[in-house]
């Protein structure tokens, strides 16, 4: 999941607000990073704080972020054709991770856990990467277009 944060830090790179995003992201890819040497017992580290900090921070500007949303919602995917409803979805996406950390470092981890996290990996990459297009479809946000063409070849 590190190396989704990543990428999505770099295509937030011309966000209309990129240093909301791309410290979220990267932020977020470097506890995730760390968390994976402090379960292998190598690198500085880490308190299960950090990650439970920035998780709720997430949540509570996606919670924060949700009351500009002012048209009906019918489906999920109407929410992701907004650019409010992908922020939101990237708040989600962060929180996520973090639970993921923080039950890493507790020593909580379990198989179903990482096949969980690593799910959600693959779907959130392959959403950026291929449904992403068509996300943008509604509201044709310029700083979203084409930001991940090199990757559908």
């Amino acid at each position: 999941m590190g190396i989704f944060l990543l990428m999505a830090a770099y295509v937030n790179l011309n966000d209309p607000d990129p240093e909301i995003w791309c410290s979220a992201y990267l932020g977020s890819a470097i506890i995730a990073f760390l968390t994976g040497l402090n379960s292998k017992k190598v690198g500085p580290h880490l308190s299960v704080l950090v990650p439970i900090a920035v998780g709720t921070l997430s949540l509570g500007y996606g919670l924060f972020i949700s009351r500009y949303i002012t048209e009906p919602v019918d489906r999920l995917w109407d929410f992701f054709e907004l650019e409010i409803g992908r922020e939101i979805g990237g708040c989600g996406l962060i929180a996520f991770e973090m639970f993921f950390c923080t039950m890493t470092l507790a020593r909580r981890i379990t198989r179903l856990t990482s096949i969980a996290s690593a799910a959600v990996a693959v779907a959130a990459l392959y959403a950026a990467v291929f449904l992403q297009p068509a996300m943008n479809q509604k509201e044709h946000a310029e700083h979203c277009e084409g930001q991940l063409d090199f990757l559908r070849g």
